[in-house]
């Protein structure tokens, strides 16, 4: 048998929903050291950002089994030109990237506002 209480699953979801506190979308997905995301490339591949707060994620049920965090549709304005092709939430007090999800890729135009649709933006499965 296999298990894992939903509350431990939580812990690691409410980590990104209390302290996710920027959602960015990059036109490449950012470099890795040591198989970690770079901090510092999301402001050399952000096309735009919007502020985020803990009302902005909802932790529920997973789509498939176990738990998952969703973020809430949001309005950016594009601060550069180019094709987006993953949205990011980041924790800038830590500097630190807390969840990076492929997007489908669409153009983004300096200065014009666009609708960042609700999304996953990670799943823990129950275990098998």
């Amino acid at each position: 048998m296999k298990y894992a209480e939903h509350a431990s699953m939580d812990l690691a979801l409410n980590d990104i929903k209390d302290n996710g506190d920027e959602l960015h979308l990059l036109s490449q997905d950012p470099g890795e050291t040591d198989g970690i995301p770079d901090y510092a490339d999301v402001a050399t591949y952000s096309l735009g950002n919007v502020a985020l707060a803990p009302g902005d994620f909802t932790v529920q049920d997973g789509a498939v089994s176990g738990r998952r965090v969703t973020v809430a549709q949001k309005t950016v304005t594009g601060s550069a030109g180019g094709t987006a092709v993953c949205a990011v939430v980041i924790d800038t007090v830590a500097e630190v990237i807390k969840a990076v999800t492929t997007c489908p890729s669409f153009t983004v135009t300096n200065g014009v506002a666009f609708v960042v649709a609700s999304y996953d933006a990670w799943e823990i499965q129950d275990p098998t």
